[in-house]
């Protein structure tokens, strides 16, 4: 099973702690794919690169908290058992980084998407037919509406289901030569579509290690897709969840 090779390839972070005088703090909920509940319990490493790895755990309802450096990209990374270790997109905090294509403009929304193992099963049953590379990684995406990117409170988005925006045409750049794979509405990967359905949910399979940018293209000119750098790593799974992923937001 594809979730196996997954388990078998992550690597362990390594520890260390940033040597650096300005911080910000970064916070967020751990919620369940399904369910959307909070979960308490769940290890969340911030990996800063050569700097080493702030580590926290998520309380009541699954919040979290933790100060990283300001101007030095860091990766979250979900760990507990039952649930598929994933890693989220790199972001940026602090003054100066606004125009970075890493900036976190609202460090108090990484909310972070907790997948359990019997659900991503599933998911991977349906795409059984493409075997799973050792040194290459999946990315996975949920382009939401633009409502999504604007809510200030995790409470806000728990109610909103289907929260995906439709017709969004995505890419990973520079092109690994690895087409996407889009969500229908029943939540499954189906190979006919061109583009994001209600569901918002888009994979890419057995991408080459490198540094991407997950982005798009929305027919409509008034909305844009934000884009995201992902550290794309052997073995590894991407999933760039909201409200903080690759969604769609109002142009300017």
């Amino acid at each position: 099973m594809i979730w196996l090779l997954l388990l078998s390839c992550v690597k362990q972070l390594p520890a260390g702690s940033p040597g650096a005088t300005q911080y910000t703090d970064v916070s967020g909920v751990v919620f369940e794919f399904d369910t959307r509940l909070g979960l308490a319990g769940v290890q969340v490493d911030l990996d800063l690169g050569e700097l080493g790895v702030v580590h926290t755990t998520s309380g009541a309802e699954g919040r979290w908290l933790a100060s990283v450096p300001d101007g030095v990209p860091f990766t979250p990374a979900l760990k507990m058992e039952g649930y598929l270790p994933a890693r989220h997109a790199t972001f940026v905090v602090g003054p100066g980084t606004e125009a970075l294509p890493g900036h976190l403009n609202k460090p108090d929304r990484l909310d972070l998407q907790a997948v359990p193992l019997e659900v991503f099963q599933l998911l991977a049953a349906s795409l059984a037919e493409t075997k799973l590379e050792r040194e290459a990684c999946l990315i996975v995406d949920t382009v939401t509406v633009s409502e999504v990117y604007k809510m200030a409170s995790f409470a806000e988005f728990i109610p909103l289901k289907p929260h995906g925006e439709p017709g969004v045409r995505m890419r990973l750049e520079p092109d690994p030569g690895v087409d996407p794979i889009y969500f229908n509405e029943a939540v499954l990967p189906d190979r006919a579509l061109q583009a994001t359905s209600r569901d918002g949910g888009v994979v890419w399979l057995n991408v080459p290690p490198g540094i991407y940018t997950v982005t798009g293209d929305h027919p409509d000119p008034a909305l844009e897709v934000v884009p995201r750098q992902v550290d794309c790593r052997p073995g590894e799974l991407i999933n760039l969840n909201p409200p903080m992923g690759a969604g769609v937001r109002v142009r300017g």
